[in-house]
């Protein structure tokens, strides 16, 4: 790591640790050391299986994303993988992790893709993938 000889200056890795340098005189340096951890993905998604032409509603477990950080808080987006947006049949909101629509009635319709994305407060942020199967036989697949 390159460390300023004068003036002030910030040094990030690729583990989110910051080193800070401030001149303090001519001769002493304060040097401080910040560790950031990332969120975790805990697990998956649960797959879910929708039924053709109905309803749905669902929340993502609490216990799928997890951050380390005392009193960070978490953001969540999510979009289709190889999309921009989700389907016009879907719902999501950010603030419980719930999903809601009426799935597509014309099968064969290929499976649903999701990427679920939790970004802390320092921008850090982690994927999960949630696959959505429309096909008889109900509404949750675990």
């Amino acid at each position: 790591v390159w460390i300023p000889e004068t003036g002030e200056d910030e040094v990030r890795d690729a583990f989110k640790h910051s080193l800070s340098v401030r001149k303090l005189n001519n001769r002493a340096k304060e040097l401080a050391v910040a560790s950031h951890h990332p969120p975790q993905l805990l697990h998956d998604p649960h797959q879910r299986l929708l039924s053709p032409g109905k309803p749905f509603s669902f929340v993502l477990s609490s216990d799928t994303f997890a951050e380390a950080e005392v009193g960070d808080v978490l953001s969540f987006t999510v979009q289709a993988e190889g999309a921009d947006d989700l389907p016009s049949w879907l719902s999501f909101d950010a603030e419980t992790l719930g999903f809601n629509g009426v799935a597509p009635a014309s099968p064969p319709v290929p499976d649903t893709v999701l990427i679920v994305r939790a970004t802390d407060f320092d921008g850090a942020w982690v994927e999960g993938r949630l696959v959505l199967t429309i096909g008889d036989g109900g509404e949750d697949r675990r």
